[in-house]
């Protein structure tokens, strides 16, 4: 009080002498005017100073108490769409080439040698391609191989997605071949090629479409896995090895050549059907590659400008859709490609870095991805294509898990659970109404 009646006495008696002023003089007068707005804001500064603590919008300096922080708030979000999808992609980078004969799984290896830079080819008498192979399975395995028909479509490891036409036979290693675990076997004349097809490749380059090699059916393991060109094999000395190599011999002294693939890829068809989008599960798995999709409609409540502290990714896993002893590591990536449940896509392109990871087992029954980022970057760009859930190992193993769907029981489902603050409203210092 004291502090109110110090103020009032400095600023009275100036506002009493302004409004006398104007006494006798014309109403509505300019000066009668601006006397009486000078008074009334006189009067406003007294009483802003009657408060104790000050006014903190009159004076900035004024100590005040710390402002509470807006309160955190918990969102749960059901998904809009989910499906699973089998992406064709480009196997040329990969340091193994599959090859696989399992029920409607198949998968293919195709080899093209260059051979422009050979010298005259009229003495070459055959020749012989190399190759490393890796266990997957247990048991040997038999090979069978063909000339790709001249008249397919030109390929490279960069772009081969179909398989291509075959053309003649070519005899392949009648051995058995049965790599022992955790090494690597090479066979030098793994498929023989004869004079002729050399030479009509040298002379015809564009009837050079290279070599496909499959598994015999008579194979006892149903799949082995072949080092490629990107392998980057070293012998005992540091010497890189040719992989794979083609030995080619001429004369009847059997001089050599060898030579390395220009291209090396594999083709994996899959006969299965595709899940439906409407399907209680979707499948993530290694290989055959397989990833999931999905999306989320975000709570209204939601707007531009908030911050999402945390988004928590749950899916719930099948029960033994994992088999005992063995586990996948699963990714939740950014989708930046549109998609929906009524047809499977043939590609979904996604952001380069996985948000978050986690092992899945046979024992695992829900899985937790933190997902944060990709709520900001929907809410802030205002465009939302989901995640996609894959194998961080992908191409790798044959390891693969079913999750439950939004077509699931309501327990299942998968969800969202976002926290998020709202941004502080600047005109007070706390939250935005």
């Amino acid at each position: 009080m004291s502090r109110c009646l110090a103020i009032f006495r400095r600023v009275y008696p100036a506002t009493v002498r302004s409004v006398v002023a104007t006494r006798g003089r014309r109403p509505g007068s300019k000066s009668s005017a601006w006397s009486v707005l000078l008074a009334g804001l006189c009067s406003l500064l007294a009483l802003a100073g009657c408060s104790e603590g000050e006014s903190d919008l009159l004076n900035p300096k004024s100590p005040r108490g710390d402002i509470a922080p807006p309160p955190e708030t918990l969102l749960v979000a059901t998904s809009d769409l989910d499906r699973s999808f089998r992406p064709r992609t480009p196997t040329g980078t990969s340091p193994v080439l599959f090859l696989s004969r399992e029920g409607e799984i198949h998968s293919e290896i195709y080899l093209r040698f260059d051979l422009g830079d050979l010298a005259d080819t009229s003495d070459v008498v055959n020749a012989e391609i190399g190759l490393r192979f890796r266990r997957t399975q247990v048991g040997p395995v038999l090979l069978e191989a063909f000339a790709v028909s001249a008249d397919a479509e030109e390929w490279t490891e960069e772009a081969l997605g179909q398989p291509l036409p075959t053309g003649e036979v070519l005899p392949a290693t009648s051995a058995p071949i049965a790599p022992a675990a955790g090494d690597t076997l090479y066979v030098k004349d793994a498929v023989r090629l004869p004079g002729s097809l050399i030479r009509r490749w040298r002379l015809d380059s564009a009837s050079n479409r290279g070599v496909v090699i499959r598994l015999a059916d008579a194979s006892v393991a149903r799949s082995i896995e072949v080092m490629s060109k990107e392998a980057s094999l070293a012998d005992t000395s540091g010497n890189l090895l040719v992989n794979p190599r083609l030995e080619i011999f001429r004369g009847e002294d059997r001089t050599s050549v060898l030579e390395s693939a220009e291209d090396d890829a594999y083709v994996l068809t899959d006969g299965r059907t595709p899940s439906p989008g409407d399907a209680t599960t979707f499948t993530t798995s290694s290989r055959p590659a397989e990833r999931g999709l999905v999306r989320f409609a975000l709570p209204a409540l939601l707007r531009r400008g908030d911050t999402i502290n945390r988004a928590t990714l749950r899916l719930r896993v099948e029960p033994s859709s994992v088999s005992a002893g063995e586990s996948l590591l699963v990714g939740a990536y950014l989708a930046t490609t549109a998609w929906d449940e009524a047809a499977q896509p043939d590609s979904v392109s996604r952001g380069s870095a996985g948000f978050d990871f986690e092992r899945v087992r046979a024992s695992s029954d829900t899985i937790a991805l933190d997902c944060a980022l990709a709520v900001q970057r929907w809410l802030d760009a205002g465009e939302n294509f989901g995640l996609q859930i894959r194998s961080a190992t992908e191409n790798d193993d044959t390891t693969s898990v079913r999750f439950f769907t939004r077509e699931a029981e309501a327990a299942l489902r998968p969800t969202l659970q976002i926290v998020y603050t709202p941004p502080p409203d600047p005109r007070w210092g706390g939250v935005a109404p």
